[in-house]
């Protein structure tokens, strides 16, 4: 909130938010201070997401009408313990803000190709 009442642009590490309200109040302060504020959305830019979305964009598919996002990521114990933070559902959101993210968003990301 400091960096966009400062009026600077502002890109967060995912979660934006751990909460809608709090999300919707960061998209009006921005809004209102007139700088943009963004996400990050790293696995878009990986190769096989960058194919798969030009796929579906290309419509080399045909006509689709679901997409499903599969997680098979597994984290060791060890990763957890190097910070006392991940996998706090209060702190990062847990599993759902923090890993499964990525596939929600690929899947929202590619649903938004359905709408044109």
């Amino acid at each position: 909130m400091d960096a966009i009442s400062a009026r600077e642009h502002v890109l967060i590490e995912k979660p934006l938010t751990l909460s809608s309200a709090d999300a919707r109040a960061l998209i009006d302060k921005a809004c209102e201070a007139g700088v943009c504020l963004g996400t990050v959305h790293p696995i878009r830019y990986y190769p096989s997401s960058q194919m798969g979305h030009s796929t579906v964009r290309e419509g080399r598919l045909g006509r689709l009408s679901h997409v499903t996002g599969t997680l098979r990521w597994r984290r060791t114990q060890t990763r957890y313990d190097e910070a006392s933070w991940r996998n706090t559902r209060g702190i990062d959101g847990g599993v759902l803000f923090n890993q499964a993210w990525h596939a929600i968003d690929l899947v929202r990301w590619r649903e938004r190709l359905f709408e044109s």
